[in-house]
């Protein structure tokens, strides 16, 4: 194969990961990396983009020196927020595709082959399943794929004229662009930590740009029940209330004119979303027909835990919302 069929075949992938994480003890970039570097597309038409702070580019010059990857490229980038460290991609990428995760994340077998191909098929940006494990949960074991579905699933939609599955939203862990689509909009950094993927995904639809779904294309997030409940949903009750008043477009705005009640009817209706949120989840992960049903009593379950989290958070929101802004910001 020659170097110009190589590029066609396998351009040039720049995959970006960023630090933050792993300054929060939530994984590590080496887990990811070593991830990528086994995957079935060519390491070398991988270019890594490693953006963090001066302490952790020092540490990364040294234990990525010499590795199969098109590049490594450790970048300092000290006192910025998550996106803002996501962003600084277009500066320093050469790849003619992004490629988004985070370093609490490892990338599942066919996660960067499978998006690439929606993107040769002219797909802006694809999306697909996060999901979660860690060493004594397996992120196919049925908890895991309940949890990563309450969390993430909301990605997963379906197309109600053909019922087939599609891209409803992204998550800046798992999401692969077209650089230049990348170029053209970016990542809204001035909401800290919150936020900012859903408002890019609203803002390609609004610019026609085609969105995909790629059910192969899988990562899997690190997980504690203690940050799925405590932290991750509670930041998720502050980022609802935020969007219901940032998106013109988000569902039920109505709910906003409640005040006290607007935490509680929040939770009875997100409860009542992750029952068919499950089906279209568990559907793009190919589980069986009666493995779907029989776990319909653990959704019930652990969404409830979910989503009085995400009430408690959005109660805080009432009561002290720049005490919650500054946290979930940074969280």
């Amino acid at each position: 194969m020659s170097i110009n069929e190589m590029k066609t075949e396998y351009p040039i992938v720049s995959v970006v990961i960023e630090g933050y994480n792993e300054l929060l003890d939530l994984g590590t970039a080496k887990d990811t990396l070593a991830a990528l570097a086994n995957k079935d597309y060519p390491a070398n038409c991988i270019e890594v983009i490693l953006v963090g702070t001066s302490a952790q580019v020092d540490k990364w010059k040294t234990q990525f020196s010499n590795t199969q990857f098109y590049g490594v490229k450790p970048f300092a980038a000290d006192g910025i927020n998550y996106y803002e460290l996501k962003n600084i991609c277009v500066n320093i990428a050469s790849g003619q595709v992004f490629a988004f995760t985070d370093s609490d994340v490892t990338p599942r077998k066919g996660w960067i082959s499978s998006g690439v191909e929606k993107i040769k098929q002219g797909a802006d940006a694809v999306v697909g399943p996060s999901l979660f494990g860690n060493n004594k949960f397996h992120a196919d074991n049925v908890l895991m794929r309940v949890a990563a579905s309450i969390a993430w699933g909301f990605v997963i939609g379906e197309n109600k004229n053909t019922n087939s599955l599609i891209a409803s939203n992204m998550l800046s862990h798992n999401v692969i662009f077209n650089a230049d689509s990348f170029r053209q909009f970016q990542f809204d950094a001035n909401y800290g930590r919150t936020c900012s993927a859903v408002l890019l995904y609203k803002t390609l639809i609004k610019s026609n740009c085609k969105v995909a779904l790629s059910p192969n294309q899988q990562t899997i997030h690190s997980f504690s029940w203690n940050w799925w409940i405590f932290q991750y949903h509670r930041r998720i009750g502050y980022e609802v209330y935020k969007l219901r008043r940032l998106d013109d477009s988000y569902p039920n705005k109505w709910i906003s004119k409640t005040k006290l009640l607007e935490p509680l009817l929040t939770l009875m209706w997100h409860v009542l979303l992750d029952i068919p949120r499950w089906s279209r989840f568990s559907k793009a992960l190919n589980e069986s027909f009666l493995r779907r049903w029989l776990s319909f009593p653990v959704v019930v379950s652990l969404s409830l835990i979910a989503r009085s989290s995400e009430m408690l958070g959005m109660y805080a929101t009432l009561a002290n919302p720049e005490k919650m802004r500054q946290w979930a910001e940074n969280a």
